[in-house]
């Protein structure tokens, strides 16, 4: 099974209690710790309250839309991010956890999610205090938009696996 992390703007939790989820998008899902695998972790590393589109080529990716995907650069990920949160990301910071796996499953393979109904304790805590890099080290390009509305609805028209986080905070 892949590494599984929480990212959080919240430096000093010791202890992740299972949460209420949201009916109307999950079901009938039990109360859940949220986590993320490895291969999503970069859609992750952006501080909570900003908006994201997040790209990822896929196997059934077209090869249309694979040809405008690497339009932008040859990164295995594009994270599309409106230009009033520039500042944000330069000056955010987080604290990746990571978990012991042996409670979680797997619940939304696209966006890499995966939950568990206990209480989970981390295994390990990461500082992350420069965003840009850790992107580069994930080998996700970022990219600064005017409409971020307009890559949100873009993704939905291409084959690529995708994220759309947090839309309903875009100023």
């Amino acid at each position: 099974m892949n590494r599984l992390f929480h990212l959080s703007d919240d430096f000093e939790i010791n202890e992740f209690r299972p949460r209420p989820v949201r009916k109307e998008v999950w079901g009938d899902l039990k109360d859940s710790v949220w986590t993320v695998n490895q291969e999503k972790l970069q859609n992750f590393m952006l501080p909570r309250n900003c908006p994201r589109v997040c790209w990822r080529l896929n196997a059934e990716t077209s090869g249309e839309d694979k040809e405008y995907f690497e339009s932008f650069g040859d990164q295995q990920s594009l994270i599309f991010v409106q230009k009033e949160y520039i500042d944000m990301v330069n000056h955010g910071k987080l604290m990746m956890y990571e978990f012991n796996n042996d409670n979680f499953y797997l619940v939304d393979d696209c966006a890499g999610y995966y939950v568990s109904h206990e209480v989970e304790v981390p295994t390990q805590r990461i500082m992350i205090t420069d965003l840009n890099e850790w992107l580069d080290n994930l080998n996700a390009k970022l990219i600064y938009v005017d409409d971020l509305r307009e890559y949100a609805s873009e993704s939905v028209r291409r084959t690529y696996d995708f994220s759309n986080i947090r839309m309903g905070m875009l100023k």
